[in-house]
C-alpha cells in the first residue's frame, strides 16, 4: 500500500489555498457526523469545463442552506479541475469534500497494515474481533481515511473485507458525499458552487484533462476554411 503522504499528495496536490483536513467545520449543514478534507476523491477527480458562457447563482459558503444569492459568470473554455494550476492560482479555487463517517466492526481479529495521515509513517495495528474505526473519506486507489481511537490513518480495502458496518444507512435522497468548489468569478463574486447542483447540466462539459494530473483551459478552435469569410475584388465590367 502506498504511502499517506503519497497518497494524500495525489489526492490534493495540484490544490493550492486549501483548509486543513479535519472535522466538518461550522457550516450548519454538515454537523461532527460528516468528515471534511481537502481536494476531491478519486484517480481521476471531478471537475468542469465551461461549453458556453454561463451565469449562475452561489452560495457565500460551503452549506446547502444558505441561499444562492450571489451571480457569478462562467466563460467558455474556463476548466475547473484541481488539476489546472494556473486557474487555480488566478480563480484562488478552493476544492473541499465532505464524507457523511460511517462506523464499522471487526469481524474476527485481524492486523493490517497502515500509514499514519499525520506524518506518512507506515504502521500496525492488530484489531480485536469487535474493534470498531471510523470511515472518513476515500482518497484514491482503493485507499481511505479512517479512525481508531483517537489517530487518523490510511488504510486499505483489506480492511473493509474484514469488517461490517455497524449501523445500516437510513435511506435518504441526500448524498452521503458533496463536493464544493470555491473560487472567484470573472465579474468579481467570491463564493461556492456545489458540484451535485451543476454536473450534467447545460453549458457544463467534461473537465479538459490531457494526461493524468494535467487540466487545462480549452481554447477557441481556429475557424475552418468553409467557415472563413473571403473577401474578393469585384469582376471588371465588361462592356
Amino acid at each position: 500500500m502506498a504511502t499517506a503522504k503519497t497518497l494524500i499528495c495525489r489526492f490534493s496536490c495540484f490544490v493550492a489555498f486549501l483548509p486543513a483536513v479535519g472535522a466538518a467545520g461550522p457550516a450548519s449543514s454538515y454537523d461532527a457526523s460528516w468528515y471534511r478534507v481537502r481536494g476531491w476523491s478519486g484517480e481521476y477527480p471531478n471537475g468542469f469545463t465551461m461549453a458556453t458562457d454561463v451565469t449562475i447563482n452561489i452560495r457565500r459558503s460551503p452549506d446547502l442552506d444558505v441561499p444562492k444569492s450571489m451571480s457569478c459568470v462562467l466563460r467558455k473554455g474556463s476548466t475547473y479541475h484541481q488539476w489546472n494550476k494556473k486557474r487555480i492560482v488566478a480563480d484562488r479555487l478552493e476544492f473541499i469534500s465532505f464524507t457523511k463517517i460511517k462506523t464499522y466492526e471487526l469481524k474476527a481479529s485481524f492486523t493490517v497494515e497502515v500509514s499514519r495521515e499525520s506524518d506518512g509513517r507506515n504502521t500496525t495495528i492488530e484489531f480485536k474481533k469487535g474493534d470498531r474505526w471510523s470511515y472518513l473519506a476515500y482518497l484514491a486507489e482503493g485507499n481511505f481515511l479512517i479512525k481508531f481511537g483517537d489517530t487518523v490513518y490510511v488504510a486499505g480495502e483489506d480492511l473493509y473485507d474484514e469488517s461490517t458496518e455497524v449501523e445500516a444507512p437510513v435511506k435518504s435522497d441526500r448524498s452521503r458525499y458533496d463536493e464544493w468548489l470555491k473560487l472567484k468569478c470573472p465579474n468579481g463574486t467570491v463564493g461556492w458552487i456545489f458540484f451535485n447542483e451543476i454536473k450534467n447540466t447545460p453549458g457544463f462539459s467534461k473537465a479538459n484533462i490531457s494526461g493524468y494530473g494535467v487540466a487545462s483551459d480549452r481554447r477557441p478552435q481556429p475557424k475552418s476554411p468553409s467557415q472563413r469569410v473571403i473577401l474578393s475584388s469585384p469582376s471588371p465590367h465588361r462592356k
